[in-house]
């Protein structure tokens, strides 16, 4: 999970990190890091990657799919810069969590 401000900030400044996660992992797929088309594929289809709104509607799909009362982000992967990780962390407890509790709890109701 990451959240930026912007989709484009948080798509292009994570790729880089999230790619060298999957190499570190020894992903056979990715040992020339991870590929960009699937990335971007991954983030179409609900990796909670992008600004707060996109990250909430990617939670939100999980939470209406399956049910689940909980959610768990990783954050800080392929040695992601520290500043990135808080900015992240602080975009996702002022901006996204507040939305996604309010609107979880109006589908319990």
């Amino acid at each position: 999970m990451f959240v930026a401000k912007t989709s484009q900030a948080a798509q292009e400044g994570f790729y880089p990190y999230y790619s060298r996660y999957f190499q570190q992992g020894g992903a056979p797929f990715a040992a020339n890091g991870f590929p960009r088309d699937a990335y971007d594929a991954w983030i179409q289809n609900g990796l909670p990657v992008g600004s707060p709104q996109q990250v909430i509607d990617a939670i939100m799909r999980r939470v209406e799919l399956l049910g689940i009362d909980r959610f768990m982000g990783q954050i800080d992967v392929g040695n992601l810069p520290w500043s990135m990780t808080m900015h992240s962390l602080e975009l996702y407890m002022t901006e996204v969590a507040p939305v996604v509790r309010r609107e979880a709890a109006s589908l319990v109701g």
